[in-house]
């Protein structure tokens, strides 16, 4: 990670960092799932985590809050919309070809 955070006075935690990846990893493919494979919508999403990540230097304990609150949302996300291909119907949209 030399170099990534270079412009700013902090520095994330590696292990944390590696294991928020994974989350934000089923919420992406939610998001792009559930909007008919839409990047356009998955590009906010990414964008508004890398933003709010280099401009909010958040404390300790808000970090820890964080985690726990997307963890969270990870597991409703799944349990509501089931856990197979992260869809919320059965049909899915197929390629125009």
């Amino acid at each position: 990670m030399v170099g990534y955070f270079s412009s700013w006075d902090y520095s994330p935690d590696p292990a944390r960092f590696a294991f928020n990846i994974v989350p934000g990893s089923v919420l992406s493919t939610w998001l792009y799932n559930n909007t008919d494979r839409s990047v356009l919508a998955a590009i906010p999403f990414h964008f508004v985590g890398n933003a709010t990540g280099q401009l909010l230097e958040l404390s300790p304990t808000a970090e820890r809050y964080q985690a726990v609150i997307t963890i969270a949302l990870v597991l409703v996300v799944p349990l509501r919309w089931g856990p197979v291909d992260v869809r919320c119907s059965d049909d899915r949209a197929r390629p125009p070809y």
